[in-house]
């Protein structure tokens, strides 16, 4: 009897044994399941915070972008409008030198005559404007006078050009001239020459100054010309000449 009740007992504390070894276990399990579940949680939350560091890094970087590039451009407009400021007045400047000094005097004494601030500042300004465009008219004048001048002197270096081959011809001719009257006195000493030929030989002689006296007239304008009638005069000429030796 006592036997069987230490067997039931022992059985007994058995079972609540293991219960209780199954009962750990689980607690075990779902701690370490709960561990993971707030790790998990724990990295999303950290993933989470980094993303939203970047999102404000990022639009940190982008706002002082901005402000760097507003801060530029704003650099840059005032340079810009420095230099046009700096423009105009040395254009005024300018403009003021161009004018006759006992003429600027007098209109500054007429300006300062306005008592009103307001309308003298304006009579300034429409005066300034009034020298910037009476400069502005004397260099397109200038730059007329430049541009007719450097087509003078290409029409006179054409002329010259022309004027070079004119003198050529005008020299051979001259030269032409010359030989053709000493033939022309030769034959004329030689009494063999009949008269029908001495005739011939005169008229041409005469036709030939006639000729060159109008080419040097006349060789400006119809040098081209000129020439092909001097070529065709003095191959007849010197033809002539031929004939007329005995």
């Amino acid at each position: 009897m006592e036997k069987r009740e230490l067997t039931k007992q022992a059985k007994m504390l058995a079972l609540l044994e293991a219960q209780e070894a199954k009962k750990k276990q689980i607690e075990e399990e779902l701690k370490k399941e709960q561990e993971e579940k707030m790790a998990a949680i724990q990295e999303e939350v950290e993933k989470e915070e980094e993303e939203e560091e970047e999102v404000q890094e990022e639009e940190q970087l982008e706002r002082r972008r901005g402000e760097a590039n507003t801060s530029k451009e704003i650099e840059i407009a005032k340079i810009a409008h420095e230099w046009a400021a700096h423009l105009e007045l040395g254009e005024d400047r300018e403009a003021e030198m161009a004018i006759p000094q006992q003429e600027r005097e007098a209109t500054r004494r007429q300006i300062e005559t306005e008592r009103d601030p307001m309308r003298r500042k304006a009579k300034e300004e429409e005066q300034q404007m009034a020298w910037r465009y009476r400069l502005s008219q004397d260099r397109v004048r200038q730059l007329e006078a430049a541009e007719s001048i450097k087509k003078d002197l290409k029409a006179a270096e054409a002329r010259m050009g022309k004027i070079g081959a004119e003198t050529e011809i005008a020299t051979k001719l001259a030269t032409l001239t010359q030989s053709v009257e000493s033939l022309l006195i030769a034959h004329r000493e030689q009494r063999q020459f009949n008269h029908i030929f001495e005739v011939k030989i005169d008229a041409m002689r005469v036709g030939f100054k006639d000729f060159a006296s109008d080419m040097m007239k006349y060789l400006l304008v119809e040098v081209h010309n000129a020439t092909n009638n001097t070529r065709e005069f003095c191959t007849g000429a010197i033809e002539g000449a031929k004939l007329a030796t005995p």
